[in-house]
């Protein structure tokens, strides 16, 4: 969310993004407190049926006329600025300031340096495990892009994905990542190895994508890959981008090719039951920054058995992500959480170093007798 003082009042974008335009602010605070206001009205949890739902935000501010005397200019600096707030977490917001146009110099460098990677083949997958809590076998993983750049070093996947998705790439990426990720397991099946379900992060700009099954069909048949092998991850806000039903003919028809469909990071953000009831789901992904602070308080815990219970009564997979301590692990037991990803179990393995835990005997939690111990 961008703010800005100008003498108007609101302006919608598109996606989950919106303006919001404070007319006759007297002095800085005052954005500053009406932005602390709407982070506390948007976190507020609302009921529906019996289930407690939040919804997460992030916003930057700009101020006329000290960060520009212009609409264009105000906007491009409270936009960086909301990319500051996104970095430091759940629920932020961001002043300005004039040394955030370095960020926005190093975002038009990551978007030349994007162009050439994709054209020389400079991205790479890691491969974080992912735990089935009741038996405590390695059951399938998450695929994360990464990218090691010659002038940049290894570049965070934060730091590039949003310049992608803003500027038209995060299409040519995600096609890689499910061409690469397929071609990944079938290589490694044909190895003799026993291969799991591999998840892939799926951006509301490819989920709009109309020709999105009939590419992905084509990459499994051009792979030899089965479908059930591959899991598509959406976000809530994905997911609600379309009110028109788009988005739910697209998942449906990747349903239909027997791909399984997962709602990721639930709980940040607006989705609604009763649409949601109408995507052909299999899989409950439950935020890291939820699962992070779930036991700091009664409130905190309640949301998260909320969380689990809202998945299970839809007959959903309920998985937990950024699960780090043995106290996390042992709440979600006892709560019957399906699955668990995070550094308690493992960090983001390289392909060669994952391919090593798919023994024809499947690995069992911790995975330290495979000397890949946790970190």
């Amino acid at each position: 969310m961008n703010v800005f003082a100008t003498q108007t009042l609101y302006v919608g974008r598109g996606g989950d993004e919106f303006v919001v335009l404070l007319s006759e602010i007297a002095k800085p605070q005052d954005a500053s407190r009406m932005a602390e206001k709407m982070l506390r009205v948007l976190a507020a949890p609302y009921r529906i049926d019996t289930h407690e739902l939040r919804i997460t935000t992030s916003i930057g501010i700009s101020l006329y006329p000290d960060h520009g005397t212009d609409a264009r200019t105000l906007l491009n600096n409270a936009d960086t600025a909301m990319y500051y707030a996104k970095g430091g977490g759940c629920n932020h917001y961001q002043l300005f300031r004039a040394d955030m146009n370095a960020l926005r110099e190093q975002r038009r460098d990551i978007e030349i340096q994007l162009h050439r990677a994709l054209k020389e083949d400079a991205l790479f997958l890691d491969f974080q495990p992912r735990i089935d809590i009741a038996t405590g076998y390695l059951c399938s993983a998450e695929a994360l892009v990464r990218w090691r750049n010659p002038i940049l070093g290894l570049v965070q996947p934060l730091a590039f994905l949003p310049v992608a998705e803003a500027r038209g790439l995060i299409g040519p990426i995600g096609h890689w990542v499910l061409l690469e990720t397929c071609r990944r397991l079938q290589a490694w099946r044909a190895q003799g190895v026993e291969i799991v379900p591999i998840a892939v992060n799926m951006s509301a700009i490819e989920l709009r994508d109309k020709s999105l099954p009939a590419r992905i069909a084509a990459i499994l048949s051009e792979t030899g890959l089965e479908a059930h092998f591959l899991e598509l991850e959406v976000t809530e806000s994905s997911l609600m981008y379309h009110e028109n039903g788009a988005s739910i003919a697209t998942l449906v028809e990747l349903s239909h090719l027997g791909i399984r469909i997962a709602i990721d990071d639930f709980g940040s953000g607006s989705a609604s039951l009763k649409r949601l009831k109408c995507f052909p789901l299999d899989t409950l992904n439950i935020a890291p920054c939820f699962v992070n602070d779930m036991l700091d308080s009664v409130e905190n815990t309640s949301f998260i058995n909320a969380l689990i219970n809202f998945g299970q009564n839809l007959a959903l997979r309920v998985t937990a992500k950024g699960v780090e301590t043995q106290a996390q692990l042992d709440h979600l037991t006892l709560q019957g959480c399906d699955g668990a990803q995070g550094f308690l179990f493992s960090k983001p393995l390289s392909a060669t170093d994952f391919r090593a835990l798919l023994s024809p005997e499947r690995p069992k939690w911790p995975l330290s007798h495979l000397n890949f111990e946790p970190t």
